[in-house]
């Protein structure tokens, strides 16, 4: 339910607030641009083709770079921090409420003004 009302509250901001986020989310795809440039996978020689073995999956690289966040992802992030911050004691259902609750109260003002 939190990102369900995080996704409404994030459709709801205007113009300017959201080129704020999507700046930041084209300044962390730079960054993983500029990472990925660098980066060298791992070389998969552990094959010996007998053709008994089964197909493996693929095993993931732990050095390889984070993908870059997108501007909602940031903006939830920072978000839910914040109600973090605001209830420090709060397990993760108790979040869940209260922003549920803050969400619902901010749409019932809206109708009303």
């Amino acid at each position: 339910m939190q990102a369900k009302a995080i996704s409404v509250e994030y459709k709801a901001l205007d113009p300017k607030e959201k080129k704020i986020w999507e700046k930041k989310s084209a300044t962390d795809k730079i960054r993983y641009l500029n990472e990925m440039k660098s980066y060298v996978p791992p070389s998969d020689d552990s094959d010996s083709g007998d053709g008994k073995t089964k197909k493996k999956k693929k095993k993931k690289d732990p050095n390889r770079p984070k993908k870059n966040l997108t501007s909602y992802l940031l903006f939830s992030n920072a978000v839910r921090n914040d109600v973090k911050q605001k209830n420090p004691d709060a397990t993760f259902g108790d979040l869940s409420k209260v922003w549920q609750t803050s969400t619902l109260i901010a749409a019932q003002l809206e109708l009303l003004f």
